[in-house]
């Protein structure tokens, strides 16, 4: 349930939905104690997974018990990303794309010329990062997703006179410029990094199950693979990340900051082709 910036979610199964409803009373309880009420035309239920039953929410408005609307979507004010029922982030990637590509559109309309170095500037402030804001949230795993992204940075790279004859990968590597794709692996790791050497005050139990198989190839920071069904659960981050995270040197994995970790990983892919393709 959302209402405004406030949120209730729990697992619904042999109960029905009647632990969830007990905190939908509560919460207005303590909403009418304290004279802040909520408008329950901006609240709204949404229901995830394909075995949801679905059921009814309701508050009490003046005498009567009202229905709480059911939702498709609704943007997390804390993250900043919109969540949709089936877990696809389309909207969300949209809406992101939009805005990076009406921000490339602002900067042609002001630059008469731009050369690699103003574009590399003005690229990396002011439309990548909001390209990568959450991704590990968010990260696309449908093709069409991904082409979308990726086509901002293809678009964004003709705006250099000189590399406007070259192929996509060409530019990237003029401009030593990673695909996005990339940038998100990257990412990804960079999280995992932080969460599993407490950098991010988040409970590595609760994510993470570390491979305790006796294995001694590669580092001692090996993650097991749960089983998973879904496509929904097997590009979630903690699952779509574990291969990549067992393939690093023990090098880059062992690294004592967050910088250092950034500045190996980058030394360990520094040359590869895999960098400037997706």
């Amino acid at each position: 349930m959302f209402a405004d910036d406030t949120k209730l979610y729990g697992t619904v199964d042999k109960d029905k939905g009647a632990s969830l409803q007990n905190d939908v009373n509560t919460l207005q309880d303590w909403s009418d104690k304290w004279q802040l009420k909520f408008n329950i035309d901006k609240c709204k239920v949404i229901h995830y997974g394909n075995h949801n039953p679905n059921v009814e929410y309701h508050m009490q408005i003046g005498e009567q018990q009202t229905q709480i609307k059911e939702g498709t979507e609704e943007k997390d004010l804390h993250v900043g990303v919109t969540f949709q029922q089936d877990l696809k982030y389309t909207q969300h990637i949209t809406t992101k794309v939009n805005k990076a590509n009406s921000t490339l559109g602002l900067i042609k309309r002001t630059f008469q010329y731009i050369d690699k170095d103003v574009f590399l500037y003005l690229y990396k402030a002011l439309v990548r990062p909001s390209l990568e804001y959450a991704n590990a949230v968010w990260s696309p795993y449908l093709r069409k997703d991904i082409d979308k992204v990726e086509k901002v940075q293809r678009r964004a790279t003709k705006l250099i006179p000189e590399l406007t004859s070259k192929t996509y990968q060409e530019r990237l590597k003029e401009l030593k410029l990673p695909t996005l794709a990339h940038r998100r692996r990257r990412g990804d790791m960079i999280q995992t990094f932080k969460i599993l050497h407490g950098f991010d005050k988040i409970s590595v139990q609760d994510l993470f199950t570390q491979d305790s198989s006796g294995r001694t190839r590669g580092h001692n920071w090996k993650l097991s693979k749960n089983t998973a069904i879904t496509t929904v659960r097997t590009t979630s981050f903690t699952h779509r990340v574990i291969n990549d995270w067992n393939s690093l040197p023990s090098s880059v994995v062992n690294a004592k900051t967050v910088y250092d970790f950034k500045k190996k990983y980058d030394q360990h892919w520094d040359g590869s082709d895999s960098v400037f393709t997706y």
